[in-house]
């Protein structure tokens, strides 16, 4: 008889997302100086280097861009971390 897969448990998905909220958390923290992506209109725009100001529940970050002093909400993977 073949197997059938099965989705994964509810709990399973929720402590992978846990995981990677922790793991995303721990490269970027409050403070942190960032650029964005180049795909994003932002960044084509000019308004590229920001703050971290905010971690939110969902994973996303909330970032203060330097040219226009305007809080954007990201997700990490359009933002990388800079020295």
């Amino acid at each position: 008889m073949a197997r059938t897969l099965r989705a994964p448990r509810p709990e399973s998905l929720a402590k992978l997302r846990e995981r990677q909220l922790i793991e995303s958390s721990k490269r970027y923290w409050v403070g942190k100086r960032v650029e964005l992506h180049p795909a994003t209109d932002a960044w084509m725009m000019g308004d590229r280097y920001g703050d971290v100001v905010d971690i939110m529940r969902n994973g996303n970050f909330k970032i203060r861009m330097d040219k226009s002093n305007k809080i954007r909400t990201v997700p990490p993977a359009l933002f990388m971390g800079i020295d």
